[in-house]
């Protein structure tokens, strides 16, 4: 086995890139429910074939609860809308006080699918009387990243319409436990911005993440927003397991990034490349970390999950997690398998598989380049 050069490199996880960074309400979009005829509706293709039973969904503001149906049905082929037929389907009580709170319908029974095939994921009143609360959805910084067949389709006016300017915080759950990566649907609870500079504790926060493959890297990357002067350093170190919280010296270090030439107001990525590219090993776990080396904030951003299942959901897979620590010393905190720190790497090498097969099961998808 050799790492060969990639014609050109690929960005991890690529799909994260177009997900709303910053903490701005603006990129916030609540679909109101507050009608009998009112229905949110999730498009999206199979990507595996099996069972499906599980929708899960973030509420936004609830002013009045009721009883929600989640459930799947046909695409009208010619329209792509649902057919308005549950074929599968299950309810889930909302309260009064249940703000963004996360709900999860498991269906009476599962639906089989094969791949690529075409399904709706419908929510809706079970019996309206007087409800009036949101399903949380977000706008994406790129629409063109996604794969276009992940979209809303809602009935909020009377008639179906699919969304060009909201996407689906959804999730869809097959009855293995797993979780199926959709391009475009991100299932989050929270996005947490933490403003830190280096007097803070903790001051160095982490992405933890695993390849199931030999690979170079060139550079990583961070979602970060600097103040005047809030500079920052970026750390790769590795670890023995998952669940190493032991000290160990960077393996390289990204030189100090000054904010004064960066344009790092919004929370976007910032790139930082190592002083030589960096070779990872198949299934070894590591650390990017990001520490603020002034008294001047910066800002990361972390996306929180319901479940560590959810993970499977994202473009980082099941083998990453989020944790932090305190002045580049002691032990780190305990990883946090609910949370994921928006970073990554540029790969510029992978594994040739000569003498053996590549497969890709901690990772559910989101290499762009």
């Amino acid at each position: 086995m050799a790492l060969v050069a990639l014609p050109s490199p690929i960005i991890w996880p690529g799909d994260i890139l177009a997900t709303p960074f910053p903490t701005s309400s603006v990129q916030q979009n609540a679909l109101l429910l507050d009608a009998a005829a009112d229905r949110v509706a999730l498009h999206f293709r199979a990507p595996k074939a099996g069972n499906i039973n599980k929708i899960g969904f973030q509420l936004g503001t609830v002013t009045t609860g009721e009883t929600l149906v989640a459930g799947f049905q046909d695409i009208d082929l010619t329209t792509g809308n649902p057919d308005g037929t549950f074929d599968q389907s299950g309810t889930v009580a909302v309260a009064d006080t249940d703000d963004n709170v996360w709900k999860e319908v498991t269906t009476g029974t599962s639906r089989t699918v094969a791949l690529d095939e075409h399904v709706a994921a419908v929510i809706q009143y079970n019996a309206f009387v007087a409800g009036s609360l949101n399903i949380q959805g977000y706008a994406p910084l790129g629409r063109s990243l996604f794969n276009s067949s992940t979209y809303l389709n809602n009935n909020l006016t009377g008639s179906y319409a699919k969304s060009t300017a909201t996407f689906p915080i959804i999730s869809i759950g097959y009855d293995d436990g797993t979780y199926a990566f959709l391009p475009g649907s991100f299932p989050y609870t929270a996005r947490t911005a933490t403003t830190f500079n280096s007097g803070s504790t903790p001051d160095e926060k982490c992405l933890i993440f695993s390849f199931p493959f030999a690979c170079e890297v060139s550079a990583m990357w961070f979602g970060v927003a600097a103040a005047a002067s809030g500079d920052f350093a970026c750390d790769l170190y590795d670890m023995t397991s998952s669940s190493d919280t032991t000290d160990r010296a960077a393996l390289a270090t990204g030189a100090t990034t000054d904010s004064d030439l960066t344009q790092e107001t919004s929370g976007g990525p910032c790139h930082v490349y190592f002083p030589t590219p960096q070779t990872l090993t198949k299934d070894a776990y590591y650390r990017l970390a990001i520490r603020p080396t002034s008294v001047s904030n910066i800002n990361v951003y972390r996306m929180d999950l319901d479940a560590a299942a959810l993970r499977a959901a994202w473009p980082y897979g099941t083998n990453c997690s989020y944790s932090d620590r305190t002045d580049l010393t002691g032990t780190w905190a305990a990883a946090t398998t609910t949370s994921l720190l928006l970073a990554g790497v540029i790969i510029s090498k992978l594994d040739d598989g000569v003498g053996g097969f590549l497969t890709n099961p901690g990772m559910s998808g989101g290499f762009h380049g």
